[in-house]
């Protein structure tokens, strides 16, 4: 017989008790973080209607994504009439990231059932993320249950300043005239993004060759030319750093 199913709920009322006190401490630490998700939201908002998305498909996309950086550059695809499935892709490669946060998370939040496991993975953000390795290292003898409870406090933190945002966004940008032109509030964005993670040699190597090749391959079909760049960035980054650690 299979061995059955842990559940990280607590089950004492001690252990509720000092689980709230967990979660709330969470939410707490993680509120500085939370002007980042929020000024996200924000743009992310004013962008989708920018692009012509109604206000109900710009808090859908925000809610089933629940992705900053996909957003915008789905937002961005969008605008330039890829197709669906280059921008589905585009938004996994985005993401691609949060496969490593999550094996990095399941050494921590172990004894969970799938629904722990779902509501985990699916509100994995960096900021959280960050946050919460950083305490369960500084305090390895805490149990699967109190990290658990942890973490989904700073989540909550991170999901309300990234709807109040995007809600935000939303509303001014249905408000806004076409002539304002917020659309190009997503380009810059990336532009900042790229000059904040731009800090040694590989990432160097990977912005400029993965710019280069989005240029040269501007005029591919399907608009598939970002998803090009993206791989050759990667690979040329893997490839200085590989070069960098002989």
């Amino acid at each position: 017989m299979s061995e059955p199913q842990k559940d990280a709920t607590p089950q004492t009322p001690s252990e509720r008790a000092e689980a709230r006190t967990i979660f709330w401490r969470g939410f707490v630490q993680m509120l500085p973080g939370t002007t980042g998700s929020f000024s996200t939201g924000l743009i992310c908002g004013a962008a989708a209607i920018a692009a012509g998305m109604s206000s109900l498909s710009s808090m859908a996309i925000a809610t089933f994504g629940f992705a900053g950086t996909a957003q915008l550059v789905v937002v961005q695809l969008a605008t330039t009439g890829s197709t669906l499935v280059v921008i589905a892709l585009a938004g996994l490669i985005v993401n691609l990231r949060y496969a490593m946060f999550s094996l990095s998370m399941s050494r921590y939040l172990t004894h969970m059932n799938r629904r722990q496991r779902f509501i985990a993975a699916f509100f994995l953000t960096d900021p959280a993320y960050a946050l919460s390795v950083a305490r369960f290292t500084q305090h390895p003898d805490e149990s699967p249950r109190i990290r658990y409870e942890y973490y989904m406090g700073a989540t909550l933190a991170m999901g309300i300043g990234w709807f109040a945002g995007t809600g935000l966004g939303t509303a001014l940008g249905a408000a806004m005239p076409a002539s304002w032109q917020v659309e190009f509030c997503v380009p810059l964005t990336f532009l900042a993004m790229v000059a904040a993670t731009v800090r040694d040699r590989a990432t160097v190597v990977a912005a400029v060759v993965g710019g280069i090749v989005s240029l040269l391959a501007v005029g591919f079909p399907y608009r598939g030319g970002l998803l090009v760049a993206s791989v050759a960035g990667i690979a040329a980054g893997y490839v200085v750093e590989s070069w960098q650690r002989r």
